[in-house]
């Protein structure tokens, strides 16, 4: 529950850590994060449901998740990876998730100007500590970004040898996200995925309709890295 950590960025030959100020006990957080939750779809559609449901971690996971990027909702952040950055802040100019935050909300739950992906990281795991799920930040080096879920990377090639067309599957140097800690049986009964749980609140995928990555457990994720299907070197920060 450190308020204060490290966040890594980089690549694998050139790791470059930096500091990030979580501040999830600062004035207002309270409010705030309860925001976040209320502005959330299922709320606005059926908020006694969705009141009624916030027992369950892994269902809360799932909204803040949803909920820390705007793209198809009143979320905290808009993210952008090309300029022009004139009409907000870069994204390197955030190193605390408290003034995003604080920012969003006093301007009504207007999207924040801009994010990448440690920055939705930084500004989820101090609203999960805050609603008293454990979490943590972790960089992932040579990241792979499977478009079509077939756990590889696709490159297509001519039979002469020149790539022929290009392919919507990726590899970053590096990507941030999430993991929470907490039981799921909703998989299964024995325990054997509890623990840390990998959420992504930067917006890629869409899942039940809305723009939410996540989740899987951590376990699971590092069994598929160690048949080269996902990733590289790891590193998580407290």
């Amino acid at each position: 529950m450190n308020e204060q950590g490290i966040i890594y960025k980089g690549s694998g030959n050139y790791i470059s850590p930096m500091n990030w100020d979580f501040g999830q006990f600062e004035e207002n957080m309270v409010k705030i994060c309860m925001k976040i939750l209320d502005k959330n779809h299922k709320h606005l559609s059926d908020a006694v449901n969705d009141v009624s449901a916030r027992c369950n971690p892994i269902y809360v996971s799932r909204v803040v998740s949803a909920m820390i990027n705007s793209q198809d909702d009143s979320g905290v952040l808009v993210g952008r990876w090309s300029g022009p950055f004139w009409d907000g802040f870069l994204p390197t100019y955030w190193s605390s998730s408290y003034a995003i935050l604080q920012r969003w909300f006093n301007r009504f739950c207007q999207p924040v100007k801009y994010g990448q992906c440690w920055v939705f990281s930084g500004v989820m795991c101090s609203v999960m500590r805050l609603l008293g799920i454990p979490c943590r930040v972790v960089t992932n080096f040579q990241s792979a970004h499977d478009s079509n879920q077939n756990l590889t990377i696709d490159v297509f090639h001519a039979d002469y040898g020149v790539r022929e067309k290009p392919t919507i599957d990726s590899i970053w140097n590096y990507h941030v996200w999430v993991e929470a800690w907490m039981r799921r049986p909703d998989l299964t009964k024995d325990g054997k995925y509890d623990g840390w749980q990998v959420l992504d609140p930067t917006p890629q995928e869409m899942s039940d309709g809305y723009m939410i990555k996540g989740f899987i457990p951590s376990d699971v994720l590092c069994a598929q890295d160690e048949k080269g299907s996902s990733s590289g070197e790891r590193k998580c920060a407290h």
